[in-house]
């Protein structure tokens, strides 16, 4: 493995040095959808924060940077945002970066649910969603147990101004056991396994959207290969599941912005911990449907291999590396 193998997805970092790096490279996944009309993309974004270690300035203009965020096609605020390892004292700070990062949109919090173990692991799973584009329907979420004290989120939402059953997504969000030993990647597979199991008995036909802090070190690491497996819940990576390791799997790497060392992990962008996958459902061009080539790390553009994201130039923000306060 390479140099930072062992280290944990952590947010953008503390000091305004490095502020810049925080807000090019919040190193988060969007899922674009749409459904008939541009009125209905929807941006699906997932961060693990870190149970708000970083500075608070940075984390919130990392948020705002999402909507304005137009690399590939336009910008727009995300309808749905999951975090990883939030705990019940950061939601009140965290629902306050939310309503300043996007002034004017409305967003309300999903069904939150976290216990002593939760909290004291590392946070529980949050999740966002614009109340103009989604409801939720409370009564399709549910906690999973995916292990190290922790469990995965399923929420379910119907889109604004559609009735029907086709128009519903569930979104889980997990935070899966970190390290690269042999029981390490055990439990994640043991996690992966959970999520399934309760995915599957949704049955077929489901549209479902899996995101989170997989902490898996490579493709053919059995966690991630039971998410790709068949079965009504099978995933699709949008990214394909050929190896990611290495510089030439740059492009798909989610962490770390920062190579400096403290409080938050550094190291440089060089592990893809962080996923987002989809059910075929998703694939199939019909209703709600991955919009081709929207998937990606935000200010990622595959040349900062072990470096910090602002390092030179960033072709993700060519010319423009500084545009972010």
């Amino acid at each position: 493995m390479h140099a930072h193998s062992t280290k944990n997805h952590r947010p953008s970092a503390m000091t305004p040095a490095s502020r810049v790096a925080a807000i090019l490279a919040a190193l988060v996944a969007p899922f674009v959808v749409a459904v008939g009309t541009a009125e209905a993309q929807l941006r699906v974004v997932t961060y693990n924060i870190a149970k708000l270690a970083g500075d608070g300035p940075s984390l919130r203009a990392t948020l705002a940077e999402m909507a304005l965020d137009n690399a590939r096609g336009f910008a727009v605020a995300p309808a749905i945002l999951a975090f990883q390892e939030t705990r019940a004292a950061d939601l009140a700070e965290l629902d306050g970066h939310i309503v300043a990062a996007y002034p004017g949109i409305p967003y309300a919090r999903a069904t939150y649910t976290t216990s002593g173990t939760e909290d004291s692991a590392s946070g529980a799973q949050c999740c966002y969603y614009r109340t103009d584009l989604l409801s939720e329907i409370v009564a399709g979420h549910a906690d999973i147990s995916t292990g190290a004290s922790r469990n995965s989120d399923r929420w379910q939402f119907q889109l604004v101004g559609y009735s029907s059953t086709a128009a519903r997504l569930y979104l889980y969000s997990s935070h899966l056991k970190a390290s690269n030993t042999s029981s390490d990647a055990s439990e994640r597979a043991a996690g992966a396994t959970a999520l399934r199991n309760n995915a599957n008995a949704l049955g077929a036909g489901q549209h479902i959207i899996f995101v989170g802090d997989y902490n898996v070190y490579t493709n053919t690491e059995q966690a991630y290969q039971i998410m790709v497996a068949a079965g009504n819940a099978q995933c699709v990576d949008p990214l394909g599941t050929a190896d990611w390791t290495g510089a030439s799997g740059a492009l798909k790497h989610t962490q770390s912005p920062r190579d400096v060392t403290g409080t938050l992990v550094g190291g440089g962008v060089d592990d893809r911990f962080d996923l987002q996958l989809s059910t075929l459902e998703f694939h199939d061009g019909d209703g709600l449907s991955l919009i081709a080539n929207s998937y990606r790390t935000m200010g990622n553009d595959g040349a900062h291999y072990n470096l910090a994201i602002n390092s030179g130039n960033n072709s993700s923000y060519s010319g423009n590396i500084t545009r972010c306060p």
